[in-house]
């Protein structure tokens, strides 16, 4: 099949997704956390092959502390002491990383790193600023531990998508006013940085259900914290001293005008950050990979700037084809 075959047929099951999750929310009393964990375990199934993890990656649980069940991702020749804090998305209501494992194995096998695949606690039960203490918590234990127990990390990097690097953003502001360290860089895709825009009535999205994220909003925030505020939406907050960035996004997104506006605000803080655009692409198309080519690409392009941007070089090692898959080994 033709790689704009696999395109339009993408875009045609997100529609169908879309359509049915509208029709859930307008149910009388419909509870938003169990809609947002349909909605984010069947946003990729266009094709087993996105699920499928890649051949010899392992899983590993890991228990940060308590209530905070994580698992480290990761290829046997990875080197151990550069770690990635993988903070997912998913309306900020998603509970489960399963519908990111598959992803997470390709970053790890492209960026020669282990990843720390964080489950943080979910609205409504801990609304904001629950979830925000698991991921730092989780980010200062990768400082000093790894998929092996007690060692110091050479480099350690944030990488999360929509909603989750929407409190990766806010993480970092956490980290710079508690003195530590940040991470070596930060990869950043289709971050909801002003969730103003979220919360407004004119929100256009042609590949997701915007409804669905405004009544998770009010989920994170339990109806008590302004949506203005740097924590919630970080591009009203200082971004002086926050480490180099690569951002990416499609240019038919909800989140594409802000991304913009975030970008010309980090430039002016002489922040060093990187702006990666697609056409025609969903939301977070990077969990098609390997089914969409641009998926693919994109994946890449972020291995390689982890690898540049790593505190220590990174050594390479053969590549696999990432199209290989297999049962993953769990531990």
């Amino acid at each position: 099949m033709e790689n704009s075959d696999k395109v339009l047929r993408v875009r045609k099951h997100l529609e169908r997704l879309d359509r049915d999750i509208k029709r859930q929310l307008q149910v009388a009393n419909a509870k938003v956390a169990p809609v947002i964990s349909q909605f984010n375990s069947e946003f990729a199934r266009v094709d087993p092959s996105v699920s499928e993890i890649p051949d010899g990656v392992i899983i590993k649980s890991e228990v940060v502390c308590e209530d905070i069940a994580s698992e480290w991702i990761y290829s046997p020749e990875v080197d151990l002491k550069n770690r990635i804090l993988f903070i997912h998305g998913g309306g900020w209501c998603n509970e489960s990383v399963e519908s990111y494992r598959a992803l997470a194995a390709r970053i790890s096998l492209a960026t020669h790193c282990s990843v720390l695949l964080v489950k943080y606690r979910v609205p409504p039960k801990y609304p904001m600023p629950n979830g925000l203490s698991d991921c730092l918590a989780s980010y200062t234990k990768i400082l000093v531990n790894g998929p092996e127990g007690s060692s110091e990390a050479d480099s350690t990097f944030l990488l999360a998508d929509s909603t989750g690097a929407n409190m990766s953003l806010a993480l970092l502001f956490l980290m710079r006013e508690r003195n530590i360290l940040l991470p070596s860089s930060v990869v950043l895709l289709s971050p909801i940085t002003n969730c103003k825009t979220v919360d407004s009535n004119d929100m256009v999205n042609t590949f997701s259900c915007a409804p669905l994220l405004k009544e998770s909003l009010y989920s994170y925030l339990n109806m008590t914290t302004n949506s203005s505020q740097p924590l919630v939406s970080p591009i009203h907050g200082i971004l002086d001293g926050l480490p180099q960035m690569l951002i990416q996004v499609s240019e038919q997104e909800l989140v594409f005008g802000d991304v913009h506006k975030f970008v010309e605000k980090a430039t002016n803080a002489n922040i060093k950050i990187t702006l990666q655009t697609w056409k025609n692409m969903p939301h977070t198309f990077q969990k098609f990979a390997p089914y969409l080519s641009q998926a693919n690409e994109a994946i890449e392009n972020i291995g390689a700037f982890v690898r540049d941007t790593a505190r220590k070089k990174i050594l390479s090692f053969p590549s696999k084809n990432n199209l290989e898959t297999d049962n993953a080994a769990t531990i």
